[in-house]
């Protein structure tokens, strides 16, 4: 490769340094410009102990230059150049200029190209066109009116006459009057143009004429007259991907929803959050085409639903938007529902914001009074625990940390309690029998489920009338750890009437009494059957 490479331009370049010695064996590295080169999508360098290979695909005329392959070791370094030379077309050569001219030849000169391809320019093609004012812009039409504009639009001329469009002119008259106003008294270089200050619902007719250096085109015309009208239509907006789906955020970051909107006229937008005030916790930007709702260091209060509402005179649209935002999940509400001698037990309820992701767990800990350790009781996903082998007569506080994918929240503290035998008076919950009444129709099967309270745990004991309870296979009572339950299978008309229920502990004695009304059919009337008048027809 003494004589180097040549390569076309898209090809790939492919230099092999195929004899590398020395010992220990050197290592080899690939550079161009004092640029070393690394493996890449474009360039791929293969070495082995003896050899080294360097290919760059899709190669440009920035690729031609002096390549190097250097091989080092402890005694010494060895460099050899590979001169690369990637062949292109030409580019275009400098500005034509024209000299001498007259009716039948003219002078023309022009720079060599900057760019010669790799190889010495040849020749030169020279082209000549004839030069005309343009044509026609293509494709004029009205887009949009009120009542006193109309937003025209066109189309670059199908034929430019040979030179460079520089512009356009915009016209309009009245619809029964001949002469055409012009709107723009120079040419403009835009394709749409709003013509306003015409008279409010006006009928008018619109045109428009491309410019050049040789003059001014023929006109390109509205087909229709043109009315000019507020026009209607109906709110909308169409939701991208993400937003359809529910939009995932991380906690400290910011959530945008950019919403494109359409609708004549320009429809009112509204955003709205249950529980949030946008207006002062949102950055919300609405114009013509879209609205755009921002909430930088964004926490978990942000997620939820965010409605969005359309509307103007045509009608009217709504959508929303589910947002989730990943954080750790707010704090249970910790309660210590009972204590013993020796043991507390706690109830929570869920977290009101679960962090956008699954509660794996509560962890539960408490510190005794006068200590500033908190000590770890347990890890559990119930909603209640129970914490035992606590001091009888020392004071505790506990509390709980929910857990979640992003990690624990805030701990949420109970209540301190004072861990020793809790003692009431018995007490019967009677919240769920109305008015102390069970009403059931014959053959239905009752049951009454009254909740107990009082420590110790009463004993409960049932009468009908003033006669205890017998209970059998059909009628009996059944007694939970928290409520006495009075159960009467196929209820008979005899089973109703008057129950009561006592409770006695140590602290004293409570009763209570239900009524319960069978309702059946009646019975047959008594006979015999006394006819008291005769009747002939």
């Amino acid at each position: 490769m003494k004589d180097g490479v040549s390569v076309r331009a898209g090809d790939t370049i492919v230099i092999t340094a195929s004899k590398i010695v020395g010992k220990p064996p050197p290592s080899s590295a690939w550079s161009k410009g004092g640029r070393e080169f690394k493996n890449s999508e474009v360039v791929s360098i293969t070495t082995t102990p003896t050899s080294s290979t360097i290919a760059i695909k899709y190669a440009s005329r920035k690729n031609t230059g002096d390549y190097v392959i250097t091989a080092s070791n402890p005694f010494g370094i060895k460099e050899e150049h590979v001169k690369v030379k990637v062949l292109d077309n030409p580019g275009p050569p400098g500005p034509v200029e024209a000299s001498n001219i007259s009716a039948e030849k003219c002078t023309l000169t022009w720079l060599p190209p900057e760019e010669d391809g790799g190889s010495s320019i040849k020749s030169y093609i020279l082209e000549k066109r004839e030069t005309n004012p343009p044509g026609p812009p293509s494709n004029p039409r009205i887009v949009e009116t009120t009542k006193t504009t109309a937003s025209f639009a066109w189309g670059r001329p199908h034929y430019d006459g040979g030179l460079e469009v520089e512009g356009y002119i915009v016209e309009y008259k009245k619809e029964g009057h001949d002469d055409w106003e012009t709107e723009t008294q120079y040419p403009i270089k835009v394709t749409e143009y709003v013509i306003g200050k015409l008279q409010k619902g006006g009928k008018y007719h619109f045109r428009v004429k491309a410019v050049n250096s040789e003059g001014t085109g023929e006109p390109a015309e509205v087909e229709k007259v043109t009315e000019l009208v507020d026009l209607e239509s109906l709110p909308d907006f169409e939701l991208d991907a993400e937003l359809r789906r529910t939009l995932v955020v991380r906690c400290r970051a910011s959530i945008r929803m950019f919403v494109p909107i359409k609708g004549r006229p320009v429809p009112e937008v509204t955003w709205s959050k249950d529980d949030t005030n946008l207006k002062t916790r949102a950055h919300i930007d609405t114009t013509e085409s879209y609205t755009l709702l921002i909430i930088p260091d964004c926490t978990r209060y942000d997620a939820g639903k965010y409605n969005l509402c359309l509307e103007n005179v045509a009608g009217k649209k709504t959508g929303f938007v589910n947002v989730k935002v990943l954080d750790t999940p707010g704090p249970p509400n910790l309660y210590v529902t009972d204590v013993t001698a020796d043991s507390a037990s706690l109830s929570w309820t869920k977290p009101l914001h679960d962090g956008g992701s699954l509660i794996t767990g509560y962890v539960i800990e408490y510190q005794k009074k006068d200590t500033d350790q908190w000590v770890h009781a347990t890890t559990v996903k119930a909603l209640d625990y129970t914490v035992a082998d606590l001091i009888e007569g020392a004071e505790y506080t506990f509390r709980i940390m929910a857990v979640n994918a992003s990690g624990r929240s805030d701990p949420r503290e109970s209540r301190p309690a004072v861990i020793k035998e809790q003692t009431s008076a018995p007490s019967f919950d009677m919240r769920a029998v109305y008015q102390q009444t069970v009403i059931a129709k014959a053959r239905d099967r009752v049951k009454v489920e009254i909740p107990v309270l009082g420590k110790p745990r009463p004993l409960v004991t049932w009468k009908k009338g003033d006669v205890v309870l017998k209970e059998t296979q059909r009628i009996n009572v059944e007694t939970t750890p928290t409520s006495t339950i009075l159960n009467i299978g196929e209820i008979k008309r005899s089973d109703g009437g008057q129950y009561s229920m006592t409770g006695k502990n140590l602290l004293g004695t409570v009763t209570e009494t239900i009524t319960i009304l069978v309702h059946d059919i009646p019975g047959p009337p008594t006979g015999p059957i006394k006819l008291d008048e005769e009747v002939k027809y």
